[in-house]
């Protein structure tokens, strides 16, 4: 009996070879067992609950009419039709199935099959799954598609199936269209090579959404607590670092590091603002579940930073003709000049392709990932110059060991999208001049805004110089220097939300995509108000334990700009709002302006007022961004008054700063020496006060209630990691 069967289906199989044959001749015909047996498929898996369906109300033409068929009744339309389309040829009916099909105007209009035991999906004993959906082309557009499964989902309940499943190619918009409007939701992503073939050999389990691919509140801390870690220890090999090629490669050849690390710098103006333009649409494509878009776009990308390092080699083989003798370098000296130029030239062209895969990996939401690789190739490269220079090697050992981290960042962050992200391609035929054309005009007004931001300092070092005298320079630096450090603080906070937001943008979330905006607004501007107060109560303590005391004239200054940057800080997630919906072209072209007005009004404001002059033509055009142009933008963007955005996320962070501030400020005299110790225990009991007031004062009960869910499951992942840590450390002594 089972040689029979399967004979049958030999008889089958070649019967309709041959009808493939002569509709689409020998090609046709190659190309489709391709298709079949030798192309990897790649499927998105649908989930319905069908005791739901009884409820689910779809308008319909009066002309189009459901019915349940039969075998007989199919088989004697295709004798008696002339031309069968392909996909009413299928038979699904090895075992219990059913089928429905649509009749309009006494036409069929398309078919869908439900069966019990699907070639590619292990279901549970109350699942079926809809193995076929098809629409003859003429009816489509008349929901035909949602009047089919409607039916079939309706009559579930009655055969004892209550789960109802599809497997549905990612590129098949239409069909996707019709099981989401049904109420379908996506459980799984599936990658077959040869359907058929796998179909006849074994039956596939339901596997859970790759990791990294969708974003938890879990995830969300995560990613902020490893931007921490990554920029603490970073500056920890910096502060090491420094100190020890200085004293081993002396003034002379650090200074030519230096001079060569920042004219190469520049190359990264040709970024162009990709990466950011990459978290964009990654996360905006991961919520849309568009496979075929999120491949062009990360292999358009990675071929976009090839051809740019690429240019910057051409660039840097010029610059070591051209360079020498501008800087008046001769000899031996000039040799080395133009080694450090090439070695570092292509440092920064292995980097681009590099960092395009790690904001792949940023629009997956595996900040961690990104900091590890950074991490990594940052402390590979320590060691190196450590190792090399103690053992007598010069500057260029130096560019040799940035050279090879550069590399071993490349590697790794290849390895980690594959990881992540399995079905991604960077295959050339995924390229694309209009996904090339989406990125770079997406990523030229991130440029602009980024520009911007980078003029400020620039702007206000040319005011001070041209209308007072270059020594205060140094004095206005440091109160911006710890305007910097701020502003990497709260980034690490904000820069999670880019490709979260857009993937919330992809799914059409709205509701979310407004929550998550004003939750994390209030979060950046608590963390905003808690360095603003513990920066205007120590400001002057911390210059003259750091810098001395000669920079302590500077406070005033430092107090200007942090209550400048307070407001500016507070509403990252309104700039990170604004780009996930692609409407951050009017802010690009105004940060702009923003760092013109600062040029002239500290300028103007100098002569009159000197430093503070400058700073306050510096912080003035950041208040009018930060407290108009981004407001009505946002909130414009995300369908609420700007009553409601700041009474729901900003006010009460202001409130919780202004109260500890002038509660420390009138109630609690300053005494004693100011030493480390004294200025740690004050900075200890103001963050614990601050805390206290904004769990008390700025969160709700919600977020109340959230923030003590994240904290214990943090703490139970960190228990589970040191139990499993110490596990493997026991077996290792045990062996």
């Amino acid at each position: 009996m089972k040689t029979m069967r399967s004979g049958a289906a030999v008889i089958r199989a070649f019967r309709k070879m041959v009808f493939i044959t002569r509709r689409r001749g020998v090609r046709g015909l190659l190309r489709l067992l391709y298709d079949y047996y030798g192309r990897r498929h790649r499927f998105l898996v649908y989930k319905f609950d069908s005791t739901r369906s009884r409820q689910t109300l779809v308008p319909r033409d009066p002309a189009l009419r459901v019915s349940i068929g039969t075998l007989a009744e199919l088989q004697h339309w295709r004798q008696t039709t002339s031309e069968v389309p392909l996909p009413l040829l299928r038979d699904w009916s090895n075992g219990w199935s059913d089928f429905w099909w649509a009749w309009y105007e006494s036409r069929l209009a398309g078919i869908v099959w439900v069966v019990d035991k699907p070639p590619l999906l292990h279901l549970e004993p109350n699942g079926v799954a809809i193995c076929d959906l098809y629409t003859i082309p003429a009816f489509r557009g008349r929901g035909v598609g949602k009047a089919l499964v409607l039916e079939a989902c309706r009559a579930m309940p009655d055969r004892g199936a209550t789960q109802v499943y599809a497997a549905v190619d990612p590129d098949n918009m239409p069909s996707r269209r019709v099981f989401e409007t049904l109420g379908f939701s996506i459980v799984a992503h599936l990658a077959i090579r040869g359907v058929f073939r796998n179909a006849i050999s074994h039956s596939r389990h339901i596997a859970p959404l790759q990791p990294g691919l969708r974003m938890s509140a879990n995830s969300m801390l995560r990613n902020v607590l490893s931007n921490w870690t990554a920029m603490a220890l970073a500056g920890a090999i910096s502060v090491f670092l420094m100190p020890f090629m200085i004293r081993t490669l002396g003034d002379f050849h650090y200074g030519l590091w230096i001079l060569v690390a920042s004219l190469i710098d520049y190359y990264g103006v040709l970024d162009f603002g990709l990466r950011s333009a990459i978290q964009r649409f990654a996360g905006h494509l991961k919520g849309r579940a568009d496979r075929a878009a999120l491949n062009d776009t990360l292999a358009t990308a990675i071929a976009m930073t090839v051809g740019v390092g690429v240019l910057l080699l051409f660039l840097t083989a010029a610059l070591t003709i051209v360079l020498p003798p501008l800087f008046g370098v001769a000899d031996n000296a000039a040799t080395e000049f133009r080694w450090l130029v090439l070695l570092y030239g292509l440092t920064v062209a292995v980097m681009f392709p590099a960092r395009g895969l790690g904001a792949y990996l940023c629009g997956l939401h595996r900040f961690d990932l990104y900091n590890a690789t950074a991490l990594t190739a940052q402390t590979i490269r320590a060691i190196l110059i450590f190792l090399l220079l103690s053992h007598g090697y010069g500057v260029l050992a130096v560019g040799a060991a940035g050279l090879s981290s550069a590399a071993v960042a490349l590697v790794f962050n290849f390895v980690l999208v594959r990881k992540i992200d399995p079905d991604s391609s960077i295959a050339w035929r995924h390229t694309s001049a209009a996904r090339m054309w989406s990125l770079v005009t997406y990523g030229f007004y991130s440029f602009l805004a980024m520009l911007g931001d980078t003029l400020r300092l620039p702007a206000q070092s040319m005011a001070i110089a041209s209308r007072l005298t270059i020594g205060l320079i140094t004095h206005f630096s440091v109160a911006n220097t710890l305007m910097t450090f701020s502003r990497e603080i709260v980034n690490g906070v904000a820069g999670p939300l880019l490709p979260r937001l857009s993937e919330l943008d992809g799914e059409g979330n709205s509701d979310a995509f407004r929550t998550l905006f004003l939750r994390a607004t209030k979060a950046t501007a608590l963390v905003s108000s808690y360095l603003a107060v513990l920066i205007i109560l120590n400001g002057d303590t911390i210059l003259r334990l750091w810098v001395g005391e000669r920079f302590v004239g500077s406070y005033p200054l430092l107090v200007i700009l942090t209550c400048a940057y307070v407001a500016t800080l507070s509403q990252y997630p309104a700039r990170a709002a604004l780009q996930a919906r692609n409407r951050h072209h009017a802010l690009g072209w105004w940060t702009l302006v923003e760092s013109g007005l600062n040029l002239g009004l500290s300028m103007y404001w100098a002569g009159q007022y000197g430093l503070q002059g400058v700073a306050w033509g510096t912080a003035l055009p950041m208040l009018v961004t930060s407290l108009v142009i981004v407001p009505i933008s946002v909130t414009r963007l995300v369908g609420l008054t700007i009553v409601e955005y700041a009474s729901s996320a900003l006010v009460r962070p202001a409130a919780v700063g202004g109260l500890l501030l002038g509660f420390v400020s009138h109630a609690i005299e300053p005494h004693g020496s100011p030493g480390i110790g004294r200025l740690a225990f004050t900075v200890g009991w103001q963050t614990l006060g601050f805390w206290i007031l904004a769990v008390g004062l700025a969160l709700d009960s919600r977020d109340r209630r959230q923030l003590i869910q994240q904290g214990s499951r943090f703490v139970r992942e960190l228990r589970h990691l040191g139990t499993r840590v110490g596990a493997q450390a026991t077996s290792g002594v045990d062996r």
